[in-house]
């Protein structure tokens, strides 16, 4: 997981930067996917209480009511669709349902 609309190439690159400026400064910074992965919640979150987003109706129709957890959608692609930001999403909410 991890990068959102990024290609590997161009997470590889920025994580080279991120490392060398640590470096530089004396301090661990994170990476892209791990910040991705902090914001992502975030993102959710905002999408969820703003009625008005275009994904908005998307995601409350995927709400199973007595779990509250969301459901996947079905992929027509293998790779593409499952690494974008509604599945990660879901997962990542669901996630947070420990049992």
């Amino acid at each position: 997981m991890g990068g959102g609309n990024i290609s590997q190439c161009e997470k590889d690159r920025l994580n080279r930067l991120i490392k060398r400026a640590s470096r530089i400064i004396g301090t661990e910074q994170t990476g892209v996917g791990d910040t991705y992965r902090a914001l992502l919640p975030q993102k959710l979150h905002t999408v969820w209480t703003d009625v008005s987003h275009p994904l908005h109706n998307l995601l409350a129709d995927q709400l199973i009511v007595r779990s509250r957890r969301l459901r996947l959608p079905s992929f027509s692609t293998k790779t593409r669709h499952p690494l974008s930001f509604i599945p990660q999403a879901i997962r990542c909410h669901n996630f947070s349902f420990n049992r």
